[in-house]
């Protein structure tokens, strides 16, 4: 494998690669499906040039000289790739591959496939908890959603991950962890029990499908582990808003276009029971960036090249069609035991907030990119970095990670901060909360909507006669998706 990377895989792009912090190794991780193909690969390395280059080399490997044993499709794979030698970074690829295991209740393992047991698992605990927690304990009683850390022990005990100022909440926790009643069986690797962890979310504005709602004490009737009102909210307001069906005309194109295997490979099941696609459409309605949730390659291209040949006309663009929307369509549902062509009748979409000068942008990654460097820029220019020479960090790489909203009028709010000093603390605060409002803030579906934004900012303490460098990076998440 090291031999094959390195002719795969030029050494200008390998100087690239970002180590993570007091790291000197990368490693990559993947899923198998049925077909054989690998999905969901990813590796410890923050270079994405580089990361999108390991990724279509590990696709175009053969699985059967990667995995010398028949693959599982309800383990996540893992190997070394890259070893950093003194200031250089070289392939250098584990020998085996090892296996690893999710921690799983027996109703999970009906579930063949890694991720489709993981979501299972943190599903039936996300219930669970609904219809458990008692609200008036709650630390944040005005909150939009609360976060929980946990983690399944190497003999299969399920506790709490965190530690919050009220014991109240803290002995809260762990009587709701308690009363979980199935039993675990702890995640493994290479057959051998480790302590894994993990989180869910559970949002609080909006339980109107969940029985057993977050503001009442559990029901014990309905606490049964089988009844998932987070999955069926999601389902019941995609198909409120995007209306499937197999008889309109988008849906026809499919049935008459797509290859018959596609209907034996899709990897579908009554948990992952949508076959989505997702694009863009520029100034010039040229349809771009487009993608999908297909784990198998082959129905991922199959599914594409019949997408393509679709008319922009035809896909019932909605009034707010903005060259910023991030579009969604359903082209494939899995009902009744059977995978069947049913598409969206209306599309969904989501815009995520407009920078400062970006007004003008032509399409979403030019948008994308603007928004970032937008932001990028004003950490830069705002971060004082005049108090690093008087907190007594360490040279090397250090993190500060920020969490703000961005409200539907384009103003900043809800800044958390986590850094390692309080210095830094302070001063990423005042920096986050001095970003300009946005032009627009962000649209879901229409609706005007709060947007939650990750910013982690990487900054290097360098060795005395060196100058300080920022490596702010942006992602965003719809609130909508907690």
């Amino acid at each position: 494998m090291a031999l094959y990377l390195k002719k795969t895989i030029s050494k200008k792009l390998l100087k690239k690669v970002s180590f993570p912090q007091k790291a000197d190794i990368i490693r990559a991780t993947f899923c198998v499906d049925k077909n054989n193909d690998i999905y969901q690969f990813k590796t410890t390395n923050y270079n994405k040039e580089l990361e999108t280059a390991l990724q279509k080399a590990f696709e175009a490997y053969p699985i059967s000289k990667l995995i010398t044993t028949t693959p599982d499709t309800s383990v996540k794979y893992g190997l070394l790739i890259i070893h950093k030698k003194g200031s250089k970074p070289k392939f250098n690829c584990s020998n085996v591959v090892s296996e690893e295991k999710n921690a799983s209740i027996t109703k999970c393992n009906t579930y063949k496939q890694y991720p489709d047991q993981r979501r299972c698992f943190s599903n039936e605990l996300r219930n669970h908890f609904s219809c458990t927690i008692n609200n008036e304990l709650l630390p944040n009683k005005n909150a939009d959603y609360i976060n929980i850390k946990y983690k399944i022990t190497s003999s299969g005990k399920l506790k709490r991950n965190f530690k919050d100022k009220s014991e109240v909440y803290n002995n809260e926790i762990d009587r709701i962890f308690n009363l979980f009643e199935p039993s675990i069986t702890p995640g493994s690797i290479d057959n051998q029990n480790i302590s894994t962890t993990d989180k869910f979310v559970i949002n609080l504005l909006d339980q109107s499908d969940i029985t057993c709602s977050i503001n009442q004490i559990g029901d014990a009737s309905q606490n049964n582990n089988i009844y998932n009102p987070l999955q069926k909210q999601f389902n019941s307001d995609f198909k409120q808003n995007s209306k499937p069906s197999s008889e309109n005309e988008i849906s026809l194109f499919f049935r008459n276009n797509l290859p018959s295997d596609v209907f034996t490979k899709n990897n579908l099941n009554d948990l992952n029971d949508k076959l989505l696609i997702y694009f863009s459409i520029d100034s010039k309605n040229n349809i771009n960036t487009i993608k999908t949730n297909a784990r198998s390659k082959s129905v991922n291209e199959n599914v594409v090249e019949v997408f393509k040949k679709i008319p922009v006309e035809k896909l019932n663009l909605p009034e707010d069609h903005h060259p910023l929307n991030s579009y969604t369509l359903q082209v494939l549902s899995y009902e009744n035991e059977q995978t069947i062509v049913k598409t969206s009748s209306n599309l969904l979409f989501t815009r995520i907030p407009i920078y400062k000068n970006c007004e003008q942008a032509t399409n979403l990654t030019e948008g994308r990119k603007c928004f970032s460097s937008g932001i990028s820029n004003h950490i830069n220019k705002n971060f004082n970095s005049a108090l690093i020479k008087n907190i007594g960090l360490s040279p090397g790489r250090k993190r500060i990670y920020c969490m703000f909203t961005i409200y539907p009028e384009g103003t900043i709010n809800d800044i958390k901060i986590q850094a390692p000093h309080p210095a830094l603390k302070a001063e990423a605060y005042r920096c986050i909360s001095k970003l300009p409002k946005m032009s627009y803030g962000g649209v879901h579906n229409g609706k005007k909507v709060k947007i939650r934004f990750s910013l982690p900012i990487t900054l290097i303490i360098p060795e005395p006669q060196q100058k300080q460098i920022y490596e702010p990076k942006t992602s965003y998440m719809n609130r909508n998706n907690f």
